[in-house]
């Protein structure tokens, strides 16, 4: 199993604990305030929100092992070299006297 369907599955855990755990969401349900699908209502929207974050944690994944190369990258270059990020601005640093 690769890490980022690890980390979705955990993800779909983590949102399912956090609904099942909200006090009105759980009396709603108990109580079938959504009619005799309220626990069916209750897993779509759980559904609903793994699905909408599901592409932005590989994104994310993917963004922090750009800055995690980059961050690599900075420490092996030489003290003489003038450091630029990303959008070409040139990092400032302070002159040792």
């Amino acid at each position: 199993m690769s890490t980022v369907q690890i980390q979705n599955d955990q993800f779909y855990q983590a949102v399912t604990y956090v609904f099942k755990s909200w006090t009105a969401l759980k009396l709603a349900v108990e109580m079938q305030w959504g009619g005799v699908d309220s626990e069916d209502k209750r897993d779509w929207l759980v559904d609903v929100v793994v699905e909408k974050y599901e592409n932005e944690i590989i994104d994310a994944m993917d963004i922090s092992e750009d800055v995690s190369s980059n961050n690599q990258n900075k420490m092996y270059s030489s003290k003489k070299e003038p450091i630029i990020d990303d959008e070409g601005f040139q990092l400032v640093t302070k002159r040792r006297k």
